[in-house]
């Protein structure tokens, strides 16, 4: 049954798994894309420091935890360390030696800064070269969905991916900006709920978020380093795990609309997010332990923080189910699924849908007496069906064909009828979702064959799941997604 209420227990968290379909690496995708010249005209010295970092230092290779490492190299003079280094060095070495020390360190500030600097542009960029055609088709149904029921999509990937897909699809963009003229400027008064549209929540910002000299935040939906009034622009994102970056004033009204909403979630979904983000998955599992929340995380990799150890094994934690699929093959029956499921039923469903789809076969059976097959008589009968339809097959139909067998001086010769023969084609998985159980009624109307009459043939009746763009009989048998045959006699009335 379709959902026609406003959702405010439903809520998804996207991550960068999510943004992989389109084009836009993971964070480790990112910082090996970061290392070939040819991508990212990455130089000699900036390509020293990430061997330092990552290679003699230990930090990991991707672009999060290389930008959080540079940071902390940036912030040396702020720290007590830095004064202690100098007092160690001078003693032993001589005032020539920390002079040294001094220009050496300095030097790789400014290669670490310069570093620093280079990869964010890389990353800028390649946010915004993703594939719109494929984004489109992945992602449109599950934005119409959750637009239409306002639900609160949260999501720390900086990339335009969901608002693209929003603006191609015609559906208002309800954030946490606002229009002022020819520009949409931050507006920390603007009220998410009771909004039209497609409710988005970019908890670290965005690459189309900059900040302007006087403080102005815009939202420009291009790359750029100016504002609309020309000035000097600096986009506006934060990285994982730098807490008191939460308590800017800005981003800290994000986390708090993601608090409010966590409180009253019965349903969150989690697709492609890996948790790394000490705040978010704080908060997602303090919301667990209080209960009645369900979590489901749609992604091949499941966030070690959701399981916990019995012994020598692992267990989900409570309430946490696992899906463990791309979103390109799920997005569509996620979709339908929030569109028809009330929230207390989300989880199950989404679990019967991925049982579905590893079950080895698909099953069509043929119920019904119909008997023998004379000309121009209407036959009744159902098909059963349990099937998933793959995603490239949708959408499908239950479709009738006929084959005889001829005797022949030659040897029995097997003919194709040249068209369908049911009444009406019966249209499943739609393309909203891709599960198709239980009874189809299907008719027929007998066609006239004579030379099968004549021939004394034996005829098969083949009933079929098809995918729709299958045309012809004489293709159904290969391309049937599920199929059952009877084979009955043939003759006049």
């Amino acid at each position: 049954m379709k959902v026609t209420t406003k959702r405010q227990d439903v809520m998804l968290l996207l991550g960068a798994g999510a943004a992989v379909p389109v084009g836009i690496p993971a964070m480790g995708g990112f910082y090996r894309a970061f290392l070939r010249p040819s991508e990212s005209g990455i130089g000699a010295a900036e390509k020293r420091i990430c061997t330092l970092l990552t290679g003699k230092l230990g930090v990991p290779s991707d672009l999060e935890s290389f930008l959080l490492a540079c940071d902390a190299v940036l912030g040396l003079e702020d720290q007590p360390l830095h004064g202690l280094l100098r007092r160690v060095v001078a003693p032993k070495h001589g005032e020539r030696a920390l002079a040294k020390f001094s220009r050496t360190l300095n030097k790789h500030l400014s290669d670490v800064q310069r570093t620093r600097e280079h990869i964010l542009q890389f990353m800028s960029r390649t946010c915004f070269r993703f594939d719109r055609t494929e984004a489109i088709e992945v992602f449109s149904d599950l934005v119409r969905v959750t637009a239409e029921q306002r639900v609160p999509v949260f999501t720390t990937n900086y990339d335009p991916v969901i608002e693209t897909v929003a603006r191609r699809n015609e559906i208002a963009l309800c954030d946490n900006f606002a229009r002022s003229g020819d520009r949409f400027v931050w507006d920390p008064n603007v009220r998410y709920s009771g909004e039209e549209g497609l409710h988005l929540v970019k908890l670290q910002g965005s690459v189309t978020w900059y900040s302007s000299e006087d403080g102005t935040i815009e939202k420009i939906d291009h790359y750029t380093d100016l504002d609309t009034e020309g000035k000097d622009a600096t986009r506006l994102v934060i990285f994982p795990t730098r807490f008191k970056d939460i308590y800017d004033r800005h981003f800290f009204a994000l986390y708090q609309r993601f608090l409010g909403s966590l409180a009253n979630a019965r349903c969150l979904l989690i697709i492609g997010h890996s948790l790394r983000d000490e705040y978010i998955r704080a908060a997602i599992l303090e919301r667990l332990r209080l209960g009645h929340m369900d979590v489901v995380a749609l992604d091949p990799s499941l966030p070690s923080c959701l399981t916990v150890r019995v012994g020598r094994t692992k267990r989900l934690v409570e309430g946490v189910h696992h899906i463990p699929r791309q979103i390109e093959h799920f997005a569509r029956d996620l979709a339908h699924i929030l569109d028809h499921e009330d929230a207390s039923r989300i989880a199950a469903a989404c679990v019967k849908l991925d049982a579905r789809i590893e079950k080895p076969r698909n099953r069509l059976s043929i119920k019904g007496s119909i008997g023998q097959l004379r000309p121009g008589e209407k036959k009744l009968f159902e098909a059963i069906v349990d099937a998933y339809v793959p995603l490239g097959s949708r959408p499908a139909m239950v479709r009738i064909w006929l084959t005889a067998t001829l005797r022949t001086e030659e040897g029995p010769v097997t003919q194709v009828l040249s068209s369908f023969v049911e009444d009406k084609p019966v249209v499943v998985a739609d393309g909203a979702n891709g599960v198709v159980t239980g009874r189809k009624p299907l008719s027929m109307t007998v066609p006239h064959v004579r030379s099968w009459l004549d021939g004394s043939a034996k005829v098969q009746v083949h009933t079929g799941l098809l995918p729709a763009e299958v045309q012809t009989p004489r293709a159904a048998a290969r391309r049937a997604l599920a199929i059952d045959t009877r084979e009955l006699t043939y003759r006049r009335v």
